[in-house]
């Protein structure tokens, strides 16, 4: 009977197999570009069917892809032993066993160990031994990756993947990497539907989640019994990152978990090595000019890769690497936004400005350093003291670590020179730099170069004008007119925390100066007299520095003039916002102690009226 009763099982088996069979598609998988074409039909054994997967791109730059910070050119040839990631699990999860998914990680484990890049290779290492990290202290049930489709995303979970076959290996077992997938209708769908070929390809446990992050981190984290942790995708310069570890816990606005952050320490350019010399797949927005992906509403092509036939290179061609999210329009960053009551406040409150000049052409010579000499005569003028001068190179860590100084300094700073879309164009970098974030295209200034420029808006802008738009985050644009409404005609006024940013052209920048001085810093009224004594200045130290310590609140100056063939000394005496009373102190107490030596005293004509 158990005889009869298997046979029958048997052609039953048989007869649905080929039913299958013959309903299946044959599927191709293409190698990458460059390469030759791998074609192959798989037959499937007992309950296995074909499954087409057709995975995102993989990238093989081009020749002449390069770039700083480890951006390598890789290509895979037919017969090296570096299969594609799509040809190494392509059998859709629910016909694939946990065990085969595990030992494809683990595969995949011992081929990024054994990459040949020194730079790269660090990477892996320093990423994998953060993620074993976490595996260790959470487990992997209690370890998930904020997967959202993008190139970071791509090198987490692929690092994530890693780690997990490492550690079911060490573990006997066959454990799943977890995502969490934040799923918004403002995202691409060509996003969409990279995710959804990634965790079919991999056999990945995926949760599908809201748009509203902070509430679906609230119900994962209380469904659990003890602390979760998310691997992310931060890197430094992002505009979240600030001053994050590898491990940080969340924000005090959010649920209670830990934030892993394996990549912190990975540029725009290992990102792109690793998902070239493993063959990851990535998003195909990424070879349409877009750098960084967001939502459809705030995320348009790198205008840093627009070509002059409109057309766009592929992200990975991208050379300044501190272009990589100008085509992010920019949201208020919170380290850097300031209200408009704020923003009066400190211009009003300003008493000390420093300039710095920025330009190679300066420093050696080729051409003539105006616009401190109006600057400072201007400063003057307005009652504002001026407390330093520094010229720079156009090198984006020279000017930011003079601007940092400066800035921490001085109530302001304006900054003159390496404003503009050409190569050697980078205070805005440094700018960034020092403000902590990062540069996006800002919508303000995008606008209104339409109108600059007279390009409709359905049109796109030249590639130079462009890229006058991409701004440090939560940079502030200040009107020509502080009372008037904003002028379409004229360019606005760019204030980034209390850093002035002005072009180096003379002409340009004197008139952007005087506007500011006019429009938004009032005047400081200043009472000046200055005594010339019949002496030389050696001679005075002593009295001049018992009349200055006893005199605190106004400024006391000296310097060496030499009257009808004699050595003199003139002392000038300087009362702030019309401290006559100070001043006149000061003065009778120079004329107590100098007696006879008293040529003269000379009221100045009081400035900043």
């Amino acid at each position: 009977l158990r005889g009869r009763e298997n046979v029958v099982s048997m052609i039953q088996c048989s007869f649905l197999l080929l039913v299958l069979v013959a309903s299946c598609d044959a599927f191709h998988i293409s190698s990458l570009p460059g390469s030759s074409s791998i074609g192959c039909s798989l037959f499937l054994r007992a309950n296995n069917m074909a499954s087409t997967v057709r995975s995102s791109r993989t990238f093989s730059p081009p020749k002449h892809a390069g770039g700083g910070d480890g951006l390598r050119t890789y290509e895979c040839q037919q017969g090296r032993d570096v299969p594609s990631v799509s040809a190494m699990m392509s059998l859709h999860p629910s016909q694939v066993s946990s065990k085969k998914a595990c030992d494809t990680d683990y595969e995949f484990y011992q081929q990024i160990m054994k990459c040949e890049d020194p730079e790269l290779q660090s990477l892996i290492a320093d990423s994998l031994e953060v993620l074993g990290d976490a595996l260790r202290l959470y487990g992997t049930e209690h370890c998930m990756v904020s997967y959202n489709g993008g190139k970071d995303a791509d090198v987490v979970l692929h690092l994530t993947r890693a780690a997990v076959g490492k550690h079911n290996h060490d573990a006997a077992s066959s454990e799943r990497p977890k995502l969490a997938y934040f799923e918004d209708p403002r995202d691409f769908e060509e996003v969409a539907q990279h995710v959804k070929e990634t965790v079919s390809a991999f056999q990945l446990d995926m949760r599908v989640c809201g748009a509203d992050v902070r509430e679906e981190l609230a119900t994962i984290v209380s469904e659990r019994p003890q602390q979760i942790s998310f691997v992310l995708g931060t890197r430094k310069g992002d505009p979240n990152c600030g001053t994050q570890g590898a491990f940080a816990p969340s924000s005090a606005y959010m649920p209670k978990f830990m934030r892993v952050n394996p990549i912190l320490n990975w540029s725009f350019g290992s990102v792109w090595t690793f998902l070239s010399m493993f063959s990851i797949p990535y998003c195909k927005l990424y070879d349409e000019g877009y750098t960084s992906l967001g939502r459809k509403d705030n995320t348009a092509k790198n205008p840093a890769l627009r070509k002059e036939d409109g057309s766009y290179a592929p992200a990975q061609a991208l050379r300044d690497f501190s272009m990589e999210r100008a085509g992010r329009e920019s949201k208020p960053s919170k380290d850097m936004t300031m209200t408009p009551e704020e923003t009066s406040r400190m211009l009003s409150e300003a008493r000390e400005v420093s300039l710095l000049i920025v330009g190679d052409e300066v420093l050696e010579g080729k051409v003539e350093e105006t616009n401190s000499v109006h600057a400072l005569a201007a400063l003057r003028k307005h009652g504002l003291k001026p407390r330093q001068v520094a010229i720079v190179r156009d090198e984006i860590d020279e000017i930011a670590a003079e601007l940092q100084r400066l800035s921490a300094n001085s109530d302001l700073v304006f900054t003159s020179g390496g404003v503009g879309p050409t190569h050697d164009d980078v205070t805005l970098k440094a700018v960034a730099q020092v403000c902590g974030t990062s540069l996006e295209t800002n919508r303000q200034m995008l606008e209104l170069l339409h109108h600059l420029k007279a390009v409709p808006e359905g049109d796109s802008l030249s590639a130079a004008d462009a890229r006058l738009a991409v701004l440090p985050v939560g940079a502030q644009l200040l009107p020509p007119s502080k009372d008037g409404p904003p002028d379409q005609k004229q360019w606005p006024l760019l204030l980034c925390k209390n850093i002035f940013v002005l072009p180096g052209v003379p002409k340009f920048f004197q008139a952007k100066f005087d506007t500011i001085l006019r429009e938004y810093l009032p005047p400081r009224h200043l009472v000046t007299r200055r005594l010339i004594l019949a002496a030389p200045e050696p001679e005075l130290v002593g009295g001049l520095d018992m009349v200055v310590a006893e005199h605190p609140g106004v400024k006391i100056g000296s310097y060496p003039v030499e009257t009808e063939g004699k050595e003199g000394t003139v002392v000038m005496v300087e009362g702030r916002d019309g401290d006559t009373v100070s001043l006149l102190a000061a003065v009778e107490a120079l004329q107590g102690v100098f007696k006879d030596k008293v040529v003269s005293v000379d009221e100045i004509d009081a400035v900043g009226e």
